[in-house]
């Protein structure tokens, strides 16, 4: 029997060109299961902290706040990074307020000037506070000895 090498190159062909739709399908979704997979994960943090998501106007830890100024204290007290909605999420929660037709939206604005400010930093799809900078240089430590307390 003769093969007909013409005919077992297109299948080879062929073949190669399913693999290839198929390789690019999986390739497609890593990046989404690895979202999927993040936010589950922070699903469940969000779920071991147990944030209260009553919110009863002007009584909570930001309520009568700005944005400005509610987000850093927020992040202040977080142990990981915490996404937009999130942060949206646990300012509701404890009171936070606002006008805007989209508070998300206000939300995420602030995040990008304090970012520019340097008072918070992205980390991956999070947000941090920035670390106070702690100096060493010992011209800002004080040349004059503690005195003891007298009690």
């Amino acid at each position: 029997m003769a093969i007909n090498y013409d005919e077992v190159i297109a299948e080879l062909r062929a073949m190669e060109s399913r693999l290839a739709e198929e390789l690019e399908q999986v390739q497609e979704a890593i990046p989404a299961m690895i979202i999927l997979r993040n936010r589950a994960h922070a699903e469940r943090e969000a779920a071991k902290e147990k944030v209260p998501q009553m919110n009863i106007s002007g009584i909570g830890r930001f309520a009568g706040m700005g944005a400005t100024k509610a987000i850093p204290l927020m992040l202040s007290s977080a142990t990981r990074a915490h996404t937009t909605r999130e942060i949206y999420d646990a300012l509701r929660a404890q009171g936070w307020t606002s006008n805007a037709a989209k508070p998300l939206g206000a939300i995420s604005a602030t995040l990008a000037q304090l970012e520019d400010a340097g008072i918070v930093v992205r980390v991956g799809e999070g947000w941090k506070l920035v670390p106070a900078k702690v100096s060493l240089n010992p011209s800002s430590f004080s040349s004059e000895p503690e005195q003891p307390s007298a009690q």
